[in-house]
């Protein structure tokens, strides 16, 4: 399957848009542009999409930067989801009830 991907994304902690031909392969390549500060913190960084249809997945890339202000992002490794919420007690659900002890 191929996933590509234009939008909005943070490199660190730094907004951009980013322009990525599939995020679904372990080593994928994409560009990043408005990049403002991201160009002096060039080198490894974490991506993270921002947009449809993998917000909040992160990836590490390899960020160089170009001298018409954009950065070519060189990933290694897949996206992956973020991690879950973790859910505190008392939230459930007060239809789910539990099943009774197995004897």
């Amino acid at each position: 399957m191929q996933t590509p991907y234009h939008g909005r994304a943070r490199i660190g902690v730094h907004p951009v848009d980013v322009d990525i031909v599939n995020v679904d392969m372990a080593h994928w390549k994409g560009t990043a542009t408005t990049v403002g500060g991201v160009a002096a913190a060039a080198g490894e960084a974490v991506v993270t999409l921002l947009d449809q249809p993998r917000p909040g997945w992160s990836a590490r890339a390899v960020a160089t930067g170009c001298v018409d202000g954009v950065l070519q992002l060189e990933g290694h490794g897949q996206f992956h989801a973020p991690p879950p919420r973790p859910v505190e007690p008392g939230t459930r659900s007060l239809w789910v009830k539990k099943s009774p002890p197995r004897t």
